[in-house]
This record gives C-alpha cells, structure tokens and sequence, in this order.
C-alpha cells in the first residue's frame, strides 16, 4: 500500500476505523511522509492516540506500520498535520487492556515513550493481533540480515585466532561488516 485511498480502504475493510468512518485526509498525511522504499504493511484510524495519558491526537486519526517505521497522523482544524514517526528498532513491547464500556487500548512502548491507539473493544483484540505480527514481521526480517554478518563476522575472528590473518585485517574486516 502506498497512496492514502489504499490505506484508507485497507482500513476500512479489516474494521480498524473507529464508527466505521472514512479516515482518509488523514492518511493523506501518512502518504506525504513515506519513503520511496517504503511499503505500509497496516493501515489503522484509532479514535485517538496518547504518549501515556497526554493526548497527541484527539479523535480520529491515521496509523500506517511500514516495513520500516510506525507512522501516525493527522489533519487537524486550520489546517495543522502533525505527524510522529517511530522506528521499528525502539519498539520494546506491546500490550492491550481495555477501560470503560466501550473502548479499549493497544499500548506499544518504544524507547522514547508510551504510544497508546485507543480502539473499540469490538476492533481491540483484532488490532492488537494486527500490530503483533507487523512486529513480528519486522523482527524476522531484521534477523535474516543480520544473521549473515554475525556468521561472517565469526569467520574471520578463526581467521584471526589461529593467525591467519593480522588483528589489523580483522578490525578492517569488522568494521566493514558492521557498518562502522
């Protein structure tokens, strides 16, 4: 997915908007701050989105998970579009609970604060599950990539310990391979 129309449609038809309304304005602003090599894997409009109990965004709003990043917005009165943007390495954890009647939360925590999408709990227990395999998603890639180097990295530290190569050359190497 990359336009807002996608998003808002994917949205809609996997009920993660709040009354059933259409969200799209919002992920108009999503769709301005995507990456070109950048693909939405979920497309949400949450009735609300809290840093622990501040309000960032009130009412209805966009939330795009990428293969990259977490992403949400919204178009506000006067025309204000403010925007976050969380890399998927600060995500920690995850939770659900739910609080009054009607509604409940999906918590994720990152390394710089507490996201919080409040949903109705009819939306609850699908949307949590939703974000817990983007993650997943996420994580396993990420593993496939770096599996790679370790082992590489592994090679050429026996290199190294049985005098194969210099310490210099092992440094040039690991630094190389890990990016440094």
């Amino acid at each position: 997915m990359k336009s807002a129309a996608q998003m808002d449609k994917y949205a809609l038809e996997h009920g993660f908007v709040y009354n059933n309304k259409s969200a799209l304005k919002h992920f108009e602003v999503i769709q301005k701050h995507l990456r070109r090599d950048e693909n939405v894997l979920l497309a949400m409009a949450p009735c609300g989105i809290y840093n622990g109990g501040a309000i960032v965004m009130n009412g209805i709003c966009a939330v795009a998970f990428t293969d990259k990043r977490l992403i949400y917005a919204q178009r506000g009165f006067f025309g204000s579009e403010p925007v976050k943007i969380v890399n998927l390495d600060n995500v920690n954890d995850i939770q659900k609970d739910t609080f009054g009647l009607f509604d409940g939360k999906v918590c994720i925590d990152t390394l710089k604060e507490t996201v919080r999408l409040n949903f109705s709990k009819l939306q609850l227990s699908d949307a949590f599950m939703a974000i817990v395999e983007v993650l997943e998603i996420y994580k396993r890639k990420n593993e496939e990539i770096v599996l790679p180097v370790i082992e590489e990295l592994e090679q050429w530290k026996r290199l190294y310990d049985r005098k194969i190569i210099t310490k210099k050359e092992f440094e040039e190497k690991k630094r190389q391979l890990l990016g440094l």
